[in-house]
This record gives C-alpha cells, structure tokens and sequence, in this order.
C-alpha cells in the first residue's frame, strides 16, 4: 500500500498537486476571470491537427483572419481569398524550429507588422496586408489559455510540457511555469527552478518552435512571480510588481465587509 500524503494523495504525487493548487490553478482561475477562454489539453491537441510538434492552433488563427482581416479597394471593404489566408497562414508557421535568434525576430516582425499578400479584383492585382494579431482593436482578438500545453521535442519522440500557454489568436504569445512555494528536498529556490526548467525547453533538442512567438514568459511560486523574455539571462529576469496592488486588496477587503 502507497504512503499516504493529506488528502489521500498518493506521497509521489504530492509535488505536482501542490504546484496544481498552489499556482497552477489560481492562475488559471484569474485569467479566465479576465476573458481568457480556457482549452483541455485534449482540445489544444485536436486544434493542431493531433501534431504535436506544430505549436499554433491553426484554425482559430484562420478564423481571426477570415472574420476579422479585410482590404480596401476602391472605397470598398473586400475579405482575403482563402488560398491568401493559408499563404499567410503557412508564413508563419514556415520557420524551422532551431532556436536561432534571427527565426525569433523574423517571426516578430509578422507579428507586429504582417504579411502583405496579392489580391486581385475587377482585374487588378495588388498587395495587402493580412495582420494575425490586431493592435489597434484589442477586442478583436481571440484569447485562450491552456494547461499542460503537450509539445514534442525536437528530434526525440518525447515530449516537454509546459504548465500555461496563452494564445492570441491561435498563437502562443506567453508560456508560465508553475512551482509550489517550498523545496525541502533540495535548497534550489522554486523561481530558480522554473526558470531553470524553461531555459531547457527553449534549448535546441527542446521545445523551441514554442518560443518562437513568445512575447513573454513568466514564473510563478504561490505569490512570487517573476517574468523576462526568450532567452533572457538569469541574472535579468525581473519581479513582477503591481504598483496598484495594496489599493485593490483593500478595496476587496472593503466591498466583502
């Protein structure tokens, strides 16, 4: 019979249902609390086509476009073919996954400024723009979260699996690690660990088609958190502060009496 941890968990389990309730879950619950639309592990899976390597959900990235990308042509508003859609589709998923700077700043620049595709009408070609993400009407956007995001590692048939991946539309723009708030085991500080542990996905024989996108990448401990970006340094990765936090919490603390 296996020892028994509180809660009748079993003691080898204990670590991962702390990490779970500890940090996981809260930061689950407060994202969806902002509009963030949570997905199963299985229904991330599915949106990739069951291909683990690949790390977009490709058809909510087609339907933003489709829904939300028009041009104008002659003072009319016209939606993107659907060959142009998949161009531009294919564009940004066409990087190969190395973990090469130059992949990471190509794929921001799509991100930020687009891709300009060919559209003819009433005989006329020309080129414009499809944006994936759209900056000026945030409300626009889809927003998703997920846990135990499941990615295959590059070259090996295993796999890394972060702990929370928020998409915009479709496309992973923050990954989380979660850790509980105490090692007594080792001496190592949880926040280290974490980012220790993300440092290993971003590494070539990782996960790094993941980090390609990645505008920022965050690390939680209970209620430590810190944040920096791909392949930011140890030594720079900063603490997250909430200048208007004490303020919020007594007004919470207010409105419940």
């Amino acid at each position: 019979m296996e020892d028994q941890a509180p809660y009748g968990i079993p003691e080898h389990d204990l670590p991962n249902y702390l990490e779970k309730v500890q940090s996981q879950l809260p930061a689950l619950h407060l994202l969806m609390q902002l509009g963030w639309q949570y997905l199963s592990p299985d229904e991330t899976v599915e949106l990739r086509g069951e291909r683990l390597g690949s790390t977009i959900l490709e058809p909510i990235l087609v339907d933003h476009i489709r829904n939300h990308c028009r041009y104008e042509f002659n003072g009319t508003s016209h939606p993107f073919t659907e060959n142009a859609i998949q161009n531009a589709v294919q564009a940004l998923k066409g990087f190969r996954a190395t973990g090469a700077t130059h992949e990471q700043e190509q794929a921001y620049d799509l991100l930020c400024l687009g891709i300009s595709v060919p559209q003819t009408i009433e005989g006329d070609t020309k080129s414009f723009t499809i944006d994936f993400i759209d900056w000026k009407e945030p409300k626009n956007n889809s927003y998703h979260c997920t846990a135990e995001f499941k990615v295959e590692r590059v070259g090996y048939q295993k796999h890394y699996i972060p702990d929370i991946v928020l998409f915009v539309n479709g496309i992973p723009l923050a990954v989380m690690e979660c850790k509980r708030s105490a090692y007594t085991q080792i001496k190592k500080k949880p926040l280290d660990i974490a980012i220790a542990q993300l440092a290993d996905y971003q590494a070539k024989d990782g996960i790094p088609q993941l980090f390609l996108y990645s505008q920022i990448l965050l690390v939680l401990a209970r209620d430590k958190a810190q944040y920096g970006t791909t392949a930011t340094p140890r030594q720079f990765w900063a603490v997250w502060k909430e200048e208007q936090r004490d303020a919020a919490i007594q007004q919470l603390l207010t409105q419940a009496v």
